[in-house]
């Protein structure tokens, strides 16, 4: 196999440090999961820069591969729409699809994934200070 690697590609393949940064979310696909049961949204976006300093080193690295939200775990984006200015209540309903174009801080570590040390989404995100 002959590989051809793209700018994308190795913007993806850097690993940054583990901080707060303000990230542009370009695109939400939503696809069924495996088993059929649920739907997955798949968030891509891209750094902007360091959220507390205001550091460009990671501009334009795109947001971690897996960066997703499953239709059964509505939970897990509790914190992400509040960062965005929703109020979250029993009840509340929200269409991934609108986070696109939006900005918010999200912090993003590092963890080894099979031998490989890679982004991650760690869950915290906050409002554009």
């Amino acid at each position: 196999m002959l590989l051809e690697f793209s700018a994308n590609d190795l913007l993806q393949s850097r690993v940054v440090e583990p901080a707060w940064y303000r990230v542009h979310i370009d695109q939400v696909e939503d696809r069924l999961s495996k088993d059929g049961m649920s739907t997955n949204s798949w968030i891509k976006g891209h750094i902007i820069c360091n959220a507390d300093t205001g550091d460009k080193k990671f501009e334009n690295v795109p947001s971690p591969f897996l960066w997703m939200i499953n239709s059964k775990g509505a939970f897990a984006a509790v914190g992400l729409f509040a960062a965005l200015g929703l109020e979250i209540a029993e009840g509340t309903r929200a269409d991934t699809k609108a986070l696109e174009g939006k900005e918010l801080d999200v912090f993003i570590g590092n963890e080894l994934y099979n031998g490989i040390m890679q982004n991650k989404i760690e869950g915290k995100y906050r409002a554009v200070r």
